[in-house]
């Protein structure tokens, strides 16, 4: 999803080329990447790049706001475009009971314009998290400008008032997340055993879909083995002997899971497991797959029916190859201290398996529907 901040606090268009904000979903926190003018002014802090700033909202920096409008808890996020960043957490209006958080952050700046892409961890959000607004500042003194995503209306705003980023009690300040956080991609870069995979990886997206999750697969073909002899569009049973592409959604608490094969010939195996025993299998499934040369691509509509309830946990895998040249790759492998002598791959270790929301795509208010196959 993609932000574009063209009004200063208090409504009136900014003169110069916005600024731009990205975020993005992943399995281990959000994206946010920055595209903005470079003021330089203020001049940089004299803090280390790459480090936390206090004090940062005094120099030319953008900011995030991450809200739970029921427990006014919120995250503020201050980049920089000299490399120092501000992780604020807050309670209510400017209360701030931790601060200075560890982040990843990368800037690069030309002599006008800079970029940041900073990882931000989900245990940094409140919980329920459902809006945000974002800020650019820049200037000093009378120059000082602050400029807002959802700036306060021109008709709202009373005389002498000043810029306040921290309010929260105008709706027009923030906007629901509801419905854009829907989108999460991972990128299988490691094989079951944790050595780095020697090939462009494999992507998996998932997306909201009306009757299910969207599950949608690109990745390099292989071509080996060759195809399986059953038709493309069904099931096919032992699929997980030939190229192919899974996902496994995990109550972790129940150890009931689904899992999901994808093949790049078009046919797809769904089990639904509990406790490692398959209890059902060869489930129907609305997949189509495209080759194209060297690479191919999967779409999947998974119904929401065929998830155990109260999934929390994931992991995803990806095979080629035959005989000795089998490879077998995983999300989430296995660390090398944890792998014993003469231990082989099993995509089973649920103990392996990580954090996952449905929600993060849905929306914190949406719950999953009652399944007749889960009971």
């Amino acid at each position: 999803m993609e932000f574009t901040i063209e009004h200063t606090w208090d409504s009136l268009p900014v003169s110069h080329e916005p600024v731009t904000v990205r975020m993005k979903s992943g399995s281990e926190g959000l994206l946010m990447e920055v595209s903005a003018p470079f003021f330089n002014d203020p001049p940089a802090p004299l803090g280390e790049p790459g480090k936390p700033f206090n004090g940062l909202w005094d120099y030319e920096v953008v900011e995030a706001f991450f809200l739970s409008e029921t427990t006014k808890r919120y995250l503020e996020v201050e980049l920089c475009p000299h490399g120092q960043h501000l992780l604020l957490l807050l309670s209510g209006r400017r209360r701030v009971w931790k601060q200075e958080l560890a982040l990843t952050f990368e800037v690069s700046r030309t002599e006008t314009k800079w970029e940041g892409r900073a990882h931000l961890p989900w245990s940094y959000f409140p919980p329920c998290t459902d809006k945000f607004n974002a800020f650019a500042i820049h200037g000093s003194e009378a120059k000082r400008t602050y400029e807002a995503l959802y700036p306060v209306p021109q008709h709202e705003i009373q005389k002498g008032q000043k810029p306040d980023l921290n309010v929260f009690t105008n709706n027009h300040q923030t906007k629901s997340l509801e419905g854009k956080m829907c989108e999460l991609e991972y990128k299988i870069t490691n094989t079951w055993d944790s050595i780095k995979v020697m090939h462009e990886p494999v992507i998996i997206r998932f997306k909201a879909g009306d009757q299910g999750l969207i599950m949608e697969v690109n990745s390099l073909f292989f071509d080996d083995p060759s195809a399986p002899s059953g038709e493309p569009g069904k099931p096919f049973d032992g699929l997980w002997d030939y190229e192919v592409v899974e996902s496994f959604f995990l109550n972790s608490e129940t150890k009931d899971y689904l899992e999901v094969e994808l093949c790049p010939h078009g046919q797809h195996l769904v089990l639904l497991l509990s406790g490692g025993n398959c209890f059902e299998k060869g489930l129907d499934l609305i997949f189509k797959a495209d080759i194209n040369w060297n690479k191919w691509n999967g779409t999947a509509l998974i119904p929401w029916r065929y998830f155990p309830p109260g999934v929390d946990k994931m992991n995803s895998y990806a095979i080629h190859g035959s005989g000795i040249g089998r490879t077998y790759e995983a999300l989430y492998p296995i660390p090398r201290e944890d792998i014993e002598s003469g231990q082989g791959p099993n995509f089973h270790r649920l103990e392996y398996f990580k954090r996952f929301s449905l929600k993060w795509i849905m929306g914190e208010n949406w719950e999953q529907p009652a399944s007749d196959l889960w009971k």
